[in-house]
């Protein structure tokens, strides 16, 4: 996908073209990580640089179709198992914490995402590739700053008759199902998931 076409076209970001522009900017952050140091931060804001980019090409009503496809692939991330998880591999996570990963998560592109919502434990994989379960607050409020510098408004000024709605197109992971029904405390971790919680010492 070249950069400059991603989002030349006028219809409606459906879900897949979200993913589609979330693959390319994460393509572009792995095609120039060797000029990049090593760490997740350098990688997250060069995915920010290109998100921005891709943004601005956006017609506003798309600005606003990308930040319903994000804000909805992120209450379905909400799961007790993810954080569950994450709070085991990363050696603890609050839930200011837990909301900017799964940011990140969403970030990571669709593969990623999909695999973890089908196996939350997925993530020790990439733990154990040499690399670090991150944030990525920013990617939050991008929508919102980037809506805003185009129409000189803010988005929170809309009713509700102006913003996106459920689309019978998009398909969203229906299967992602939490593994998790009730909150939970760290003294519980060791039973909902014993094998991480000794690997990691979480005991």
């Amino acid at each position: 996908m070249a950069t400059n076409t991603t989002t030349t076209v006028q219809q409606r970001l459906s879900l897949n073209d979200f993913w589609r522009l979330i693959d390319h900017c994460q393509a572009q952050v792995q095609t120039h990580s060797n000029q990049l140091d090593s760490t997740e931060h350098a990688k997250n804001e060069c995915f920010l640089h290109y998100a921005s980019q891709q943004l601005k090409q956006l017609t506003p009503e798309n600005i606003l179709w990308f930040r319903y496809h994000l804000t909805r692939l992120d209450s379905i991330a909400w799961r007790y198992d993810l954080w569950a998880v994450l709070h085991i591999i990363s050696g603890g996570m609050s839930d200011d914490a837990f909301d900017y990963t799964r940011a990140w998560l969403i970030s990571q592109g669709r593969q990623m995402y999909e695999t973890t919502m089908r196996n939350v434990e997925s993530l020790e994989q990439f733990q154990k590739d040499g690399r670090f379960v991150s944030e990525l607050e920013e990617l939050l409020t991008l929508p919102e700053e980037i809506y805003e510098e185009k129409t000189g408004k803010s988005l929170y000024a809309l009713s509700e008759n102006e913003l996106p709605s459920e689309n019978s197109e998009d398909q969203y992971p229906t299967w992602a199902q939490d593994t998790v029904t009730e909150p939970w405390e760290d003294e519980d971790l060791p039973r909902l998931f014993p094998r991480l919680c000794s690997e990691y010492g979480y005991l």
